[in-house]
């Protein structure tokens, strides 16, 4: 075979080996596409956390509807649907503090809703949103509303055009051909009245052109913003005027505490918003932001009232939600338990930094929980409640705090271990009867055993329910208590029949 031959055959052989290699690295790809999208189709959705709103166009004419944008998010601010049908609630504040309400129905797996609501009132209106059935975190914004613009000139009747006079001909033609023009204005400034003198240490200001409105929005997590060092307190500047900017307005703002992604805030030529994001890693009680009024314009009183240059904000604790920190499978009817619910953050319990209310439930008769509702105080990280069973079954517990799902868990309520304790606290009833007085062994066992079945029947189902005290609601204390009942009902039985001559026994 020639060296050609064989340089034909090595280089056939590459070839392969490049189809090869090009069908392993398709089919891999392939693979791999069709094993991301089964575990997208197979990983669970995020949980929506809170509901926010927020209008369609920044600025909106009076007179027209205002279209409002209504999103699940979840902790991550990310858009989450809903895992089951709920109804939320969208209120409207105009200026004059009038208050409409609507009501928005979210079916599963729904994430946005679309609302328009009319508006009768120029200026800027307060929107707030929250779930009926505060399992999520609220949230609220502003809108402006102005009135409509005033147009120059009627339609259909076009501008006339001015006639432009002549000065090439005639008297003092000469001044305009002249090449230094300065000198005519100066002859003219010369006929201007005398001005009055500005007093010392006074220098006058430009004319108001203009009012502007300082908000703070967002979340409504406990009444502020969580301080996470990512979710935002909504600031805006609104400029309030009916005509369009003509030049952009920088506005410098003072937070006490957090940070301000844009700092002066620009309302932008022919806009009317300018916006930044606050934020906070700490949670304060009382932040406030100050404005100075840039020249030429000033700043109005928004709605609910307070002084204008300066908003005060709450940020408040980065809480995720709350758990039950020793929820049990099961416990039996004499128990008496202490359930304990906590808040929980990224890192673990939270301790608060203001005080938030709990609430407790049972779906079921079979337990009753007492208190039903606490308020943890500042400092304090978990709230509980004590469970006493009143009957055989099992019931659904919960622990709610407003703007979060429930801790819910599901505890048996068991008997064996009570009905145990009964049957051998009445056989050691019985047999110290026994001993006490002799009689029939059998006899007196069984009937110990009888008896105190009932007293520890009467003891759980009528005496414990009422009772509080921890020492009391354990099985040690039914096997006393059919011990007790199982002695002295044998007793008591044998006394009454020696005294009607019934056989002994």
């Amino acid at each position: 075979m020639s060296d050609r031959d064989l340089q034909r055959r090595g280089a056939g052989g590459e070839m392969c080996m490049k189809k090869v290699a090009i069908v392993f690295v398709f089919v891999v790809s392939q693979l791999a596409i069709f094993v991301g999208a089964v575990r997208a189709q197979s990983a669970p959705t995020a949980l929506p956390s809170r509901i926010d709103v927020t209008p369609v166009n920044l600025q909106n004419e009076l007179g027209s509807d205002v279209p409002l944008h209504v999103q699940l998010l979840d902790a991550n601010g990310r858009p989450a649907e809903a895992h089951r049908n709920f109804t939320a609630q969208v209120k409207v504040q105009q200026p004059s503090g009038q208050v409409a309400t609507y009501s928005l129905n979210f079916a599963q797996g729904e994430s946005t809703k679309e609302i328009s609501v009319p508006m009768s009132e120029a200026g800027v209106a307060k929107l707030t949103v929250s779930q009926t059935d505060q399992e999520l975190i609220g949230g609220s914004n502003f809108v402006l509303v102005r009135p409509p613009k005033e147009h120059a000139k009627e339609p259909g009747k076009p501008k006339q055009a001015q006639k432009k006079k002549d000065h090439s001909k005639g008297p003092g033609a000469w001044m305009y051909d002249f090449p230094s023009r300065p000198r005519a204005r100066l002859i003219f400034a010369a006929f201007a009245p005398p001005q009055a003198p500005v007093p010392a240490g006074n220098t006058p200001t430009a004319p108001t052109t203009g009012q502007l409105m300082l908000t703070v929005s967002g979340e409504d997590a406990n009444g502020g913003t969580r301080a996470d060092g990512t979710t935002c307190a909504r600031v805006q500047i609104f400029y309030l005027a009916p005509e369009d900017l003509e030049h952009d307005i920088e506005i410098w703002l003072s937070p006490s505490n957090g940070n301000l992604d844009n700092n002066p805030i620009v309302i932008h030529k022919g806009s009317a918003v300018g916006a930044a994001c606050w934020t906070s890693q700490y949670p304060i009680a009382a932040a406030t932001l100050t404005v100075a009024d840039p020249p030429g314009y000033t700043f109005t009183e928004r709605p609910g009232g307070g002084d204008p240059h300066q908003v005060v904000h709450k940020f408040t604790d980065n809480i995720t939600g709350i758990e039950f920190a020793n929820a049990p499978k099961s416990i039996t009817i004499v128990d008496s338990f202490g359930l304990i619910a906590r808040f929980m953050g990224p890192n673990g319990p939270v301790r608060l930094s203001d005080q938030r209310e709990v609430h407790f439930s049972a779906d079921s008769p079979v337990l009753n929980l007492n208190p039903l509702q606490t308020v943890v105080q500042p400092g304090g990280f978990d709230s509980s409640t004590i469970m006493v069973p009143t009957y055989f079954g099992s019931s659904t517990v919960q622990a709610f705090t407003p703007g979060y799902p429930p801790a819910k868990s599901e505890i048996t309520i068991t008997f064996l271990g009570v009905l145990c304790a009964s049957l051998f606290g009445g056989f050691l009833g019985g047999l110290a009867a026994w001993i006490s007085s002799a009689g029939k062994l059998w006899v007196r066992i069984v009937t110990g055993i009888i008896v105190g079945l009932v007293g520890s029947w009467a003891y759980v189902i009528v005496g414990l329910p009422k009772v509080e005290t921890p020492l009391l609601h354990n099985q040690l204390s039914v096997l006393f208590v059919a011990l007790l009942v199982g002695f002295s009902g044998v007793k008591g039985l044998s006394f009454i029949a020696s005294k009607f001559g019934l056989p002994s026994f």
